[in-house]
């Protein structure tokens, strides 16, 4: 849910999609890949604008991409305020499964479509798509999508962490993924070692999808695994949003790299 006009980001443009459906605002070359960059809880703040100029911006050894970031609810640069944080949840409590350990968020399907539409408006077969936090989730049921050459999830926090069986889930059945594990798009998930919001256990039960055992990480060490189709990143600390709010710049480098071996490189 947004407000009726979606402020203008100073360097974006914007369109709707559907035609009379959401704001999204796109910057970047358009001879490049497609990345669709999904903000988190808090809304689009001010650090994931940044991020999205940063993607989209041709710099060193970095020809950027054509960002497209859709307006899920608030208005963009806002600030994470605890008050912008429960407005979010409600604007968002029918379109994503908060709780739920085998039903995909709804809103999933609305994402599909518009990797469909980045695809064709950037001209390239496949696109990228980064979540995190709330939409960190919902990214890995992407995998099967034809239109979706990497998924980035990035302190993927539901279903919330209630209960043991919370904990573990992903928020994706493991049978969407299963089947894609091998000839699917590469999955980069990264977190914070003690994010409570996405816990270990959550990336244990990601690896064994992919048929492979999530080593224990080395003490204060930052780990670093590719387990076949799966990259796992897990940074030493307590913080949570690891690409805007409480940004860690080696883990922003890998998610560029990521992109470029997956969506240009290959």
């Amino acid at each position: 849910m947004t407000d009726d006009v979606a402020t203008p980001i100073e360097g974006f443009s914007t369109y709707s999609f559907p035609a009379d459906g959401r704001t999204v605002y796109r910057r970047g070359p358009e001879s490049r890949p497609g990345v669709i960059l999904l903000h988190e809880l808090p809304g689009m703040v001010e650090e994931c604008v940044a991020l999205g100029r940063e993607l989209s911006s041709p710099a060193d050894d970095f020809d950027g991409f054509d960002v497209h970031m859709p307006l899920l609810f608030g208005q963009p640069n806002q600030s994470g305020s605890p008050r912008e944080m429960v407005q979010g949840l409600w604007c968002m409590r029918a379109e994503m499964s908060l709780f739920s350990l085998s039903r995909p968020s709804p809103i999933t399907t609305w994402v599909a479509d518009l990797a469909n539409e980045v695809a064709v408006r950037s001209g390239h077969r496949r696109v990228g798509v980064i979540g995190m936090c709330l939409t960190g989730s919902l990214v890995l049921g992407l995998v099967a999508e034809t239109a979706v050459g990497a998924v980035v999830a990035s302190q993927p926090s539901l279903p919330f962490a209630i209960s043991p069986p919370h904990r573990r889930s992903y928020g994706v059945p493991p049978d969407v993924i299963a089947p894609h594990v091998a000839d699917g798009p590469p999955v980069l998930a990264t977190r914070y070692r003690r994010d409570l919001w996405c816990p270990r256990q959550r990336f244990v039960s990601l690896a064994r999808t992919y048929d492979h055992e999530l080593p224990p990480p080395d003490q204060g060490e930052r780990q670093d695994e590719t387990l076949g189709n799966l990259r796992i990143i897990d940074v030493p600390g307590r913080r949570h949003a690891l690409l805007t709010l409480h940004r860690d710049d080696e883990t922003v480098e890998d998610v560029k790299q990521f992109l470029v071996t997956s969506l240009v490189a290959s």
